[in-house]
């Protein structure tokens, strides 16, 4: 059967696939009561901060419940979508009928005190290069529990399509083409995005070197300390950075990346609809290599059969941008990936299996920069 829109809905923002592959009418009435989740579950890998903004944001979605607290009408209920390491989804709805959803973002993380405000600016950026985001209808913060919250209400979208294996690959040709929209805005410096200028994006670092080195430099101490690579994977770090730097010394300019462009991270409306970016400035071809891992990681095709999935997702790039890719740089971009995801996953549940994996993969990524 076909699920109803709302029910697709939560499929893509909760990232339970396999929950929704064969539904009875018995099964709607209990994927209601799933969906209809009211509380955010805490995991052990999360910081003490992390935890304790979680729990602030469920305290605050208990006591907007009946009052109007964003001047859009009484809230009856919310639903909670999804609680990453920094954030928390929550649909809320109102009296009338009409459906909100609200992101909270943790306000202690380096930069992101700030967060909402450049995320709600980044979609009207990705509007002009026509990337389909979310209209955000508020961004701002309430004080709660003594503790400033800051939020953005956006449109509820209901998803159209669904992924299925035999539109798989049409969806990872959309992803491509939105990648290669979304590399088209430019901004000023490098890194995390520290501020806007008007509509331009500025980065933490003010040049390349002071960027990479900064990056390098934190990777290997982060993995080194806790014995996730050796020296191998520190000298092809090493070598890709240096791939891009070159780039980068050759023309290239810095662009506004997604970071998070994924099945998870966009809603199945047509076009396609992507939302929730940690927002930075890298080089262009960070997005696709972004992509690119998370399909490695997740796809049961194996590794000498990747360019079947691979295909498609270079062809919206390379269509939509007139440009060929460059494999060299492409792959350079993959290594830097890798090794900032290894950095994450590790903490959480049997991070040790994601890591040995990645690093398998890691190891199967040529170099052989074709820079002159």
């Amino acid at each position: 059967m076909i699920l109803k829109s709302g029910q697709w809905s939560s499929w893509i923002w909760t990232n339970n696939l396999e929950k929704f592959t064969s539904i009875t009418k018995k099964d709607e009435m209990e994927i209601l009561s799933w969906e209809n989740n009211k509380k955010i579950v805490v995991h052990k890998h999360l910081s003490e901060d992390e935890t304790t903004f979680r729990k602030n944001i469920e305290a605050f979605l208990e006591q907007v419940v009946g009052k109007d607290e964003f001047n859009l009408g009484k809230i009856v209920d919310y639903h909670i979508f999804t609680e990453g390491v920094s954030s928390v989804v929550a649909k809320i709805i109102i009296e009338n009928g009409n459906i909100y959803i609200l992101k909270s973002c943790n306000n202690n993380v380096q930069w992101w005190d700030k967060k909402t405000h450049i995320e709600a600016k980044s979609f009207d950026i990705r509007r002009e290069c026509w990337v389909k985001t979310p209209i955000v209808y508020q961004e701002s913060s309430k004080n709660f529990n003594g503790k400033e919250i800051p939020y953005i209400i956006m449109e509820y979208i209901k998803p159209t399509r669904k992924l299925t294996e035999g539109n798989e690959q049409e969806i990872a040709y959309e992803i491509g083409q939105n990648i290669a929209k979304i590399s088209k805005s430019e901004g000023k410096w490098f890194g995390w995005i520290k501020k806007m200028e008007s509509n331009t994006p500025v980065g933490e670092y003010d040049t390349m070197e002071k960027y990479y080195d900064e990056l390098e430099k934190k990777i290997i101490k982060n993995l080194t300390e806790k014995n996730l690579i050796g020296e191998k994977e520190k000298i092809k770090f090493h070598q890709a950075i240096q791939i891009i730097k070159t780039d980068f010394n050759l023309g290239t300019k810095p662009a506004l990346n997604h970071e998070d462009v994924r099945f998870d991270n966009i809603i199945l409306t047509d076009p396609i609809t992507i939302f929730d970016p940690n927002i930075r400035l890298d080089h262009p071809l960070m997005d696709l290599a972004t992509t690119e891992y998370y399909l490695l990681m997740k796809s049961t095709i194996p590794w000498d059969k990747k360019h079947i999935r691979e295909k498609n997702l270079w062809e919206g790039y390379e269509k939509t941008t007139g440009k060929k890719i460059d494999k060299s740089i492409f792959n350079a971009c993959l290594v830097i990936k890798f090794m900032q995801k290894i950095g994450i996953i590790y903490r959480y549940p049997e991070g040790w299996k994601k890591v040995e994996k990645a690093l398998r993969m890691f190891e199967k990524i040529e170099l052989e920069s074709n820079i002159k």
